[in-house]
Formats: C-alpha cells, structure tokens, sequence
C-alpha cells in the first residue's frame, strides 16, 4: 500500500513539474510576441505623436502654433523619422535623448540611425560641463544589451560619434552627457575618425553656422559576417559610415548624401567625391528615410546626387546606382556634382558616377588629381 502510494506521488509530482514548464514555455512565447510588437510601433509612434501635436497646433493657433509645436515635439525629425525595414524587431529599439534621436541595433550593439536637428546656436554655444569631465558609458536603456566602454578599450578602434558631441552644446548638462553614450558611438579607425569624418562634422557644423540649422541622420553600413571588436562577437565593425544633411530652403528640400568606406588602408579625397543619392543609401542600409513623402517625390528627391552646397539653386544629377549610363571609349566619369571627372578605373568610381563624353566633361569639370584622365 505505502508503495503503491508513493508512485502515486511520484506522478503527481511529474506532471505538477510537466505543467510548470508547459506554462513557462508559453508565457516565454507570449513574452517575444509582445517585446516583438512594441519594438515594431516604436518607430511608427515618434511620427505618431507629432502627428497628434500638429493637429492639436492646428485647432489651437495655426501657423505659427504648429511651428513652435514642431520644434519641441519634433526637433529631431527632418520630413519623417528614418524607418529601418526590420528582419526581426524584437532586436531593436528605439530611443529619444535631448539632442538626439537613435534606432538601436541590440544584436550588432550599434546604432541603426541617429537623427538630430543642429542649430547655429547650439554649435555656437560653450559647453555646460568639460569634455574631460564626461567619459563613454553604455546608455542606462540598454543596460545589459548595449555596448560596453570596455569592448572599445584596446581594441584599435575609436569610439566614432554618430551625433556630434560638439552640436550638442546649449542645453543641458544631460544632453551633453547622453552624446557619450555608447548607443550613439559605433567602431571607427583612429585615421577615419580624424579624418574624413572629422571632415564632415566641421562641414555640417560650418552649414549650421551658415543657414542657421540643418538635419543630419547617419549610421553605419554592415555587410554581412561583419568582423567585432576583439573578435570578442559583441560590437560589429561597420563595412561604411552614411551621413544625410538636409536643410528647408525657399527653394524647396535640400539634401546632400555621403557614403564612406570604412577601410584603414585607403586614403580619402575630397568629400565632394563620396556624394551618393539617398536611394544608394537606402539600398545598403535597408532604412526609408522620407517614407512619408508620396512616391513621386520621393522618386525625385531620392534618386538625385546634390551639389557640395546648399547655396543657390537645388540641383543635382542622376545617380548611376538607379541605372548608370554606359561608358565607352570616349567616355569618363563624373562625381559627386560638377567637381571632378574620373576614367572608368578610378577608385573613386566605385561609390557611383554619371558617364559623360570626354569633350563635354573637359568643358565642365576638373580632371581627377588621382587618376589623371585626358585633359
């Protein structure tokens, strides 16, 4: 009988254990459903809520009350927020700090994109607390997720800026604080980092300066298996950095794109020779950047390569990325817009050119310094 019972206890308490872990798997399973789905509004909610206060500006005070309400609600949106096509958008997030806006990728450790309004005052203004005073630290909404400063510390590879620490002065201690979060840094060589993309930071800051504010929204390009940083497989190492300055003329949109190489052995030239169209952006990254815009617009404004100014009239060319034009024997390249022209083998070719007759671009351009065509 006592025998009997305890194989009766025995049972009992298997299929007690058998339940559990059938009620454990399924809370587990409707736990990712649900951390899936929030991931998915995140970013559709930011264009959501300036939608509302648009709105309610609308029913308030009109013009003026939708442009006040815009710069709070808004500041850091330029037409739309990027949207990042997910594979899976459980693995990111996406966060607002107060100089900045950042998608999060919580696998590569790495931000997706940062997007950021720069004003003449803010780069104009003293810091509120010495650079030396702040140190890199992984952002507190990551924590466990995101990038350590120790995965950077003697690995060979800087701490790059994704929004500049120099354009968020200006406001707050916690603002200058927050561009020392590692959500807002991604791997870069020592010379990239000094050099060209220190390049464009001053451009952009000298824009801001100029025009009294523009947008900026860069990130990283990774291809696929990307190499980490200590082969410790927690910070991917960016393949290409992009960086997309827009400005609101009388004119209408302005928009410069640049996509760099992120190669330690090739020098760089000049940034009129990394212009690209936003859509050769889009198609590395994956990411829509004025996806609210109607098609035909997009069509228009995307598809274009932008002058080295926003000064004068909006002009820009084809991107070859969208259908190159066939080079012959009589043909060279051209980059960016009206800088340069290139023979088909020139390094600089690779990152798009529109193919032009020798005789006209001989006309119209400057030969390449680098690869010395016809003259």
């Amino acid at each position: 009988m006592r025998r009997t019972r305890v194989y009766f206890i025995a049972i009992a308490i298997a299929c007690s254990l058998a339940g559990g872990s059938l009620a454990q798997d399924s809370v587990a399973d409707r736990l990712r459903e649900l951390e899936s789905e929030l991931a998915q509004t995140q970013q559709r909610t930011l264009a959501i809520e300036a939608e509302i206060t648009t709105l309610r500006a609308i029913l308030l005070g009109g013009g003026e009350a939708i442009r006040a309400a815009r710069a709070i609600d808004e500041q850091h949106e330029f037409i739309s927020y990027p949207f990042y096509r997910f594979d899976d958008p459980a693995l990111y997030l996406a966060i607002r700090r107060e100089g900045y806006t950042v998608v999060h990728d919580n696998t590569h450790r790495l931000p997706r994109w940062v997007s950021q309004k720069i004003t003449r005052q803010w780069v104009d203004a003293a810091p509120a607390i010495a650079r030396e005073r702040i140190s890199w630290r992984t952002d507190p909404e990551l924590a466990g997720i995101g990038a350590r400063d120790a995965d950077y510390t003697n690995s060979g590879y800087s701490r790059g800026h994704q929004a500049m620490q120099a354009t968020l002065y200006g406001r707050s201690e916690d603002c200058e604080r927050q561009g020392m979060y590692l959500a807002n840094a991604a791997p870069q060589t020592q010379a990239f980092n000094n050099g060209i993309w220190a390049t464009l930071e001053r451009q952009v800051i000298a824009w801001a300066q100029t025009h009294g504010e523009v947008w900026m929204m860069c990130g990283p390009v990774l291809r696929d298996n990307p190499r980490t940083l200590k082969n410790a497989g927690r910070v991917s190492i960016p393949s290409m950095f992009y960086k997309i300055v827009g400005r609101d003329t009388d004119d209408g949109i302005a928009i410069i794109a640049f996509l760099f190489e992120h190669d330690p052995d090739e020098p760089h030239g000049p940034l009129d020779d990394y212009i690209v169209s936003v859509r050769t952006i889009e198609n590395w990254t994956g990411i829509d950047f004025f996806w609210e815009l109607p098609r035909e617009v997009q069509d228009v404004l995307e598809r274009k390569r932008f002058a080295m100014s926003f000064d004068g009239a909006v002009l820009g060319v084809d991107d070859p990325a969208d259908g190159a034009v066939a080079a012959g024997a009589n043909m060279v390249y051209v980059t960016g817009f009206g800088t340069r022209y290139h023979i088909a083998s020139c390094r600089f070719v690779r990152s798009g050119a529109t193919a032009l007759p020798l005789d006209e671009a001989r006309g119209r351009f400057e030969p390449c310094s680098v690869c010395g065509p016809p003259q």
